[in-house]
């Protein structure tokens, strides 16, 4: 049996090198005919065009290996099937379960590892690619990092500061708002002109403030106005003030998480990104179920060739991708809870491949 897996998993990962090789090729050529003029314009050299391509290979990578892998499948299974070896390991005693066990195992594997690699390397490779565009393709200027405008930050669950600009060579804010919450209601507010970072004391101080309490029924009552200046404690500095913000969709697992707690701490609701975040990890475990759907299908299947293969894969991928999209849809909408729709997909091929497995004959 050991002879056998080997040779099972050989002929699998040779086709999916392939595939991956292929497809690699096809997003290459199309992405070249569509921003070829991008890089006549901006006058890029070979060296900041590799670049360029160096940064998208992640994206490449990603996108391809669910197509990879089923086509993987399918032509590693469905050859042994016309060729009769499949009914000679049968004969053998070899059951199908047992032949497709080691595909599925390594599937699995390589579901995990596509996890990993797109929370890794492709999220943070994405934030690159978009700051190399800027740069060398749009020609913006880039960014300083001396200078925030409009700051919104949670420092604490139940405390939230808001800046209009915040100068950082001279460590000075102004318009600045610190509102305290209680069970997403805010009870306290601070509202100043400037606010300043003391390097020495390492706290910070408001000037010309005005502090405003609010009660259960929504009634205001100033509690304190002084020109002067008012000491307070915040946990930020003004480094993390200067921080470029993230955008959420270009977040990796555990950043989305945690904006998705501080959402929720703000009283406001997060599906839309409870939705992206399940996303993250059931699209990786596409490898697995692309692999369990397409593998008993050809099984029996003795005439085609080339062309069913194909055809059937491309399929089975418009089908699933179609599923995964609409339960996505409906997870934003509030229609089915963001875990299920998003894995809707993946357990409708999962069961549909069980299905076939069974009735296939062993």
């Amino acid at each position: 049996m050991k002879l056998l897996d080997k040779y099972l998993l050989r002929r699998f990962l040779s086709l999916l090198l392939y595939s991956m090789m292929a497809f690699l090729a096809i997003f290459l050529v199309i992405d070249v005919v569509e921003n070829v003029d991008k890089f006549i314009d901006a006058g890029l050299n070979r060296s900041q065009i590799l670049t360029y391509y160096a940064l998208n290979l992640p994206f490449f990578i990603s996108t391809a290996l669910p197509m990879s892998m089923l086509i993987a499948s399918i032509f590693s299974i469905g050859t042994l099937a016309r060729s009769n070896e499949l009914t000679a390991m049968k004969a053998t005693g070899v059951s199908l379960y047992r032949i497709t066990a080691p595909l599925l195992i390594l599937a699995f594997f390589i579901s995990c590892g596509s996890f990993i690699f797109d929370d890794q390397v492709k999220v943070h490779t994405d934030r690159k690619l978009e700051q190399y565009k800027d740069r060398y393709i749009k020609k913006r200027p880039p960014k300083q990092n001396l200078r925030r405008d409009d700051i919104f930050v949670q420092d604490t669950p139940n405390r939230n500061v808001v800046i209009d600009h915040f100068n950082g060579s001279s460590m000075v804010g102004n318009h600045v708002s610190i509102q305290y919450l209680e069970s997403g209601r805010i009870t306290q507010r601070i509202d100043a002109s400037k606010i300043i970072f003391n390097d020495s004391l390492d706290n910070w101080a408001v000037s010309d403030y005005v502090v405003r309490e609010f009660t259960a029924q929504d009634s205001e009552h100033v509690v304190a106005s002084d020109p002067g200046t008012l000491h307070v404690a915040l946990n930020v500095t003004p480094n993390e003030l200067l921080k470029e913000a993230i955008d959420p969709a270009q977040m990796d697992y555990g950043e989305l998480s945690s904006f998705i707690t501080q959402l929720r701490n703000l009283g406001i609701d997060p599906r839309k990104w409870v939705v992206n975040l399940h996303y993250k990890l059931a699209f990786a475990f596409t490898n697995f179920v692309v692999v369990l759907f397409g593998l008993p299908l050809v099984a029996n299947q003795r005439s085609g060739g080339l062309a069913f293969g194909a055809g059937l894969s491309l399929f089975i991928i418009f089908a699933y991708y179609a599923i995964i999209k609409v339960g996505q849809v409906m997870g934003f909408k509030g229609l089915l809870p963001p875990l299920l729709s998003v894995w809707m997909g993946n357990i409708i091929f999962i069961i549909g491949g069980i299905i076939l497995l069974i009735r296939t004959p062993k």
